[in-house]
């Protein structure tokens, strides 16, 4: 196994696409494959990464799939609408999953996903099955019924910036550097990335920032403000629905600030019977930069069982 210290070898680039929307353009990366007929999988990031993050990981499946990762709304070089007013639920993150899967040829493909992106890939398929042949979802944003209440009360009461401290982090976040070498800087093996090798942190500068004053400098893509409405619209209860899905799921969890403590893994088992659940302990909540083997065997796994 390997651990966060190595470097991940990137095995080919990708090709960066658009798709454009009414609302603005999808910016996605593809790798197309040797064939058309290999299996074909969508890659969903988490909040306030971008598609570029994840080259490393993604890069690894090679011409043995066609794998698709698209910018999500405000992050990376996507333009679709993204005001922090409008901000009221992920489930507009599924909805343009969704319309860009429609847009590339509407035929069924494995939805991966982390954090964000996993949650985002889950709804998904409860809302379209025919698209979706399976799930693999690594450290998907999912909360028990009662905490998403007690959030909605908050909410209500006015109050969601001072009971929950992600919105204050994610409002106080530098956005403007003066340069991408100044920001990997600051960056490389401080904080959330400590555990992140250099490359991936190289791209998720490069992929996440856009010139800004004529080029002098650089911003985040995924503003402060829209990472805050986020977090401030939360997580979707999903607790009703899941017993809906038809494909098959694996979730892929760690044990260090995980967003999927084993309570809410048992819940899930209930609602889900027949989910695949691949535990490792000594990953973070940033488990696909810490251990990438496990998230591509089991992405494997999971299209060959469908082949």
């Amino acid at each position: 196994m390997s651990s966060a210290a190595e470097t991940v070898p990137i095995v080919h680039g990708p090709q960066r696409r658009s798709m454009q929307m009414w609302d603005g353009d999808v910016s996605y990366l593809s790798w197309e494959g040797a064939s058309p007929k290999v299996p074909a999988l969508h890659f969903a990031h988490a909040m306030g990464f971008n598609a570029l993050t994840y080259r490393s990981l993604l890069s690894q499946l090679g011409p043995a799939f066609r794998t698709y990762a698209s910018d999500l709304r405000g992050h990376g070089l996507t333009t679709l609408a993204a005001n922090p007013k409008g901000m009221a639920s992920w489930l507009i993150y599924r909805d343009d999953i969704l319309r860009w899967n429609e847009g590339l040829d509407g035929r069924p493909k494995l939805l991966v996903g982390h954090s964000l992106g996993a949650t985002a890939s889950l709804m998904a398929a409860i809302a379209k099955p025919r698209l979706v042949s399976g799930l693999v979802l690594a450290e998907p944003v999912i909360m028990p019924a009662s905490y998403l209440r007690w959030l909605g009360v908050m909410r209500w009461l006015g109050v969601i910036d001072e009971v929950f401290p992600r919105v204050a982090r994610a409002q106080r976040r530098r956005s403007i550097w003066p340069s991408r070498q100044e920001m990997f800087e600051a960056y490389r093996g401080r904080g959330a990335f400590a555990s992140w090798p250099a490359q991936v942190v190289r791209d998720y500068i490069d992929g996440g920032t856009v010139d800004f004053l004529d080029g002098r400098q650089v911003r985040l893509a995924c503003t402060p403000g829209w990472e805050a409405a986020n977090y401030r619209a939360g997580a979707p209860n999903l607790w009703k629905q899941i017993g809906e899905l038809r494909c098959p799921v694996t979730l892929i969890v760690g044990s260090k600030r995980t967003t999927c403590p084993d309570h809410v893994i048992e819940m899930l088992e209930f609602a889900r019977p027949g989910l695949r659940v691949v535990r490792v302990p000594e990953a973070s909540h940033f488990l696909p930069m810490e251990y990438p083997e496990i998230v591509l065997a089991e992405i494997r796994a999971m299209a060959a069982s469908h082949t």
